[in-house]
């Protein structure tokens, strides 16, 4: 992914929100899977048109 390992953990762990570089870093770590198997959104707020992009393994509760 190109990203370093204390950023990723502290995606996983909430600290820090995913960005572009990390999507991108995704999608080419993973090429055969589509974004929407990797990341999916989240309203900020419900009936909020802002979003929050998460990875499919945070929604799945798994940060370890």
């Amino acid at each position: 992914m190109e990203i370093s390992v204390s950023q990723i953990y502290r995606v996983l762990e909430g600290k820090r929100n995913i960005n572009r570089k990390f999507i991108i870093g995704g999608i080419k770590a993973f090429p055969g899977y589509k974004f929407d198997d990797l990341f999916y959104f989240v309203p900020a707020n419900p009936g909020d048109e802002t979003a929050n992009v998460q990875s499919g393994r945070e929604a799945k509760g798994q940060t370890g």
